[in-house]
């Protein structure tokens, strides 16, 4: 299987029993950097032979970017004919074919076209979050629960094979009862000056970039909300300064069970560093789980010129299993109806958390 442990996903317990009796039909809106680190091998797998299914279980029907060379390029990729430099022409063009929309476009882009998709009756798999703004976001649940059309956010962490076997120990009460999490997630974040992300009103910031992954796997984990969070941010790089988005944040949440959760988020720190991506710490009653990317790392190179860290895939922050399973989820959820792992009003809450946590600053 290109890239995918065959062996690893039978173990991770993930429901390919529904095997649909024909492709999911899709379109992707969005040829950029998510659609060239994660969608882009994980659509290949998909709409091949090499899957869990034995056979192809989606099919691309076009593709669509506001640089219409990146449209055509995405469109080779996944050997299309089609594709647009409008996500309205894809729609007027495609729609009556089509079972769903890929969405992997900046944030403050979303709900324009998730919207434009819903109010044509085609479901929609949309990039997490799901708004930079609150009330955006519940317009859109809201219009997708009206026309009875699928929404589908990708949270990716819930698809990771590390973090869905250690919710299995947690729930296996192998831990006893959870006192304590702490999670980190830090890189350094490459985008020039003039990027959507620095911006308060585009992007958000690292805690809602960033931050919507951490405090949604936290809870997923625990099984809970928080009843009280707190947030502290900076704005340290001069990009941030600049543009008005924090590019540090630290997240405190107290649960109604008694666990208290640490989160910490960052796009500041250097980049020799940032190659350890993630932290996840967790303390219970009964014993500890500690997954640590430096220490856990399968291989390091060392040289004269420092240490790097070989990944399992060009993106750092999820291997490549987890847009597999996220994308074979979403198949069966689609057209056999399963019931989501990830469900709109879950994804709502998670940004609802973030946000109002926000809003006294």
């Amino acid at each position: 299987m290109s890239g995918v442990s065959e062996e690893l996903i039978r173990g991770l317990k993930v429901d390919t029993k529904y095997n649909p009796e024909r492709p999911l039909r899709v379109a992707v809106v969005g040829n950029g950097n998510i659609y060239r680190l994660a969608y882009k091998p994980a659509l290949k797998i998909l709409s091949s032979n090499e899957n869990f299914f034995g056979r192809p279980v989606i099919e691309v029907l076009g593709t669509c970017d506001i640089l219409i060379e990146r449209a055509e390029s995405a469109a080779m990729d996944l050997r299309t004919p089609r594709y647009f430099s409008s996500h309205r022409e894809l729609l007027d063009q495609l729609s009556d074919e089509l079972d769903a929309v890929i969405v992997a476009t900046p944030t403050y882009t979303h709900h324009e076209i998730a919207k434009d998709a819903i109010e044509r009756g085609v479901n929609v798999i949309l990039e997490k979050p799901i708004s930079h703004d609150l009330k955006l976001a519940y317009d859109l649940v809201e219009l997708a629960r009206e026309k009875g059309v699928k929404l589908l956010i990708g949270h990716t962490r819930r698809f990771d094979p590390r973090w869905r076997l250690i919710r299995e120990e947690i729930r296996g009460g192998k831990l006893g009862e959870i006192l304590f999490i702490k999670r980190s997630e830090r890189a350094r974040l490459p985008f020039p000056p003039n990027s959507w992300h620095w911006l308060p009103d585009r992007g958000g910031g690292v805690h809602l970039d960033v931050g919507i992954h951490s405090v949604d796997l936290v809870n997923w984990l625990l099984g809970e909300e928080p009843i009280e969070t707190y947030l502290t941010y900076k704005q340290v790089r001069e990009e941030s300064k600049r543009g008005g988005a924090p590019d540090w944040a630290s997240f405190r949440m107290i649960y109604r069970s008694g666990a208290v959760a640490e989160v910490e988020v960052s796009w500041v720190h250097p980049s020799a560093s940032a190659k350890a991506y993630s932290y996840l710490y967790i303390a219970g009653t009964k014993g500890v789980i500690h997954l640590d990317d430096l220490e856990d790392a399968p291989a390091y190179l060392l040289t004269d010129q420092g240490i790097d860290i070989p990944r399992y895939s060009t993106l750092a922050s999820a291997p490549l299993e987890a847009f597999v399973l996220e994308l074979s989820h979403f198949v069966n959820v689609i057209l056999g109806d399963v019931h989501p792992d990830i469900t709109p009003e879950e994804s709502l809450r998670a940004l609802e958390i973030i946000l109002r946590a926000y809003e006294p600053f």
